[in-house]
């Protein structure tokens, strides 16, 4: 990683981001760039110190990609939410804009200060479900943070219904998956991991895929969150609902990982 691209339009989301990605730009001997885009001109306050570039543009979503591919920057790093939009949105719509349309990895980090007293990655979850997207954003991740230790996480999602079966074949159905998808994540998903030396163990459980990470997440707890995007055609620059909710309600740092075109 030799470039790291953080947005910052002057709210307290964006100096976490600022703050967490000038912490990984100095782990990793990384450039950073912290861009501001202002439509009017430059009136906002600089808290930090760091210096900017200001960009002016309608649209802060475009002018972030534009730079990001302009200086090619290694990761985008934006806070959850900006100091526009609606309050009530999980997620602004700049950092969902520029995760679901850029062609490179993006951050999404909350309103949350990571601690000065170690590396700012060391445990790191992963979702892995043998699809295109998660090997690559597995492959990233331990790229990145060779020395974490990774959690691979996989969601077993089998209709309710089948549990309420009274001979007890919903329960085999369950028990079945499950053994299943394990020997599958050690095996076969996790095999960027294996291959790179990477320490890491599996949590296979029930539920939804984003609530299942989410949930490993906060148990552990994790210092980064990495899932692989999709293309959803015909809704090419668009958010599934996993990453859309993984990213909006991480308790720590998230990460999202585009599949090569």
């Amino acid at each position: 990683m030799q470039l790291i691209l953080v947005g910052d339009d002057g709210s307290s989301a964006a100096a976490h981001a600022v703050e967490w990605a000038a912490r990984l730009t100095d782990e990793r001997g990384a450039t950073l760039v912290v861009l501001h885009v202002t439509a009017v001109g430059d009136t906002t306050p600089q808290e930090h110190g760091l210096p900017r570039v200001v960009v002016q543009d309608t649209h802060p979503a475009s002018a972030i990609m534009k730079t990001a591919d302009d200086r090619n920057a290694d990761l985008i790093v934006l806070g959850r939410r900006g100091s526009g939009g609606f309050p009530s949105l999980p997620i602004g719509t700049t950092a969902h804009h520029v995760a679901a349309a850029s062609g490179r990895p993006v951050a999404v980090v909350p309103s949350v200060t990571p601690t000065t007293t170690r590396p700012l990655v060391q445990r790191a979850v992963i979702g892995l479900d043998g699809l295109p997207g998660s090997a690559e954003a597995a492959a990233w991740s331990v790229q990145q943070w060779p020395d974490a230790h990774f959690t691979a996480v996989h969601a077993v999602e089998l209709a309710p219904a089948l549990a309420q079966l009274d001979d007890g074949a919903g329960t085999e159905l369950y028990d079945r998956a499950h053994a299943r998808a394990a020997e599958l994540l050690r095996e076969r998903w996790a095999a960027p991991l294996v291959d790179a030396g990477a320490v890491f163990d599996t949590a296979v459980q029930d539920g939804g895929p984003a609530e299942v990470i989410l949930d490993v997440a906060a148990r552990l707890p994790a210092d980064v969150v990495v899932v692989g995007r999709r293309e959803h055609y015909p809704l090419r620059g668009t958010l599934g609902g996993v990453s859309q909710r993984v990213l909006a309600y991480a308790p720590c740092p998230a990460v999202i990982v585009p599949s090569p075109s």
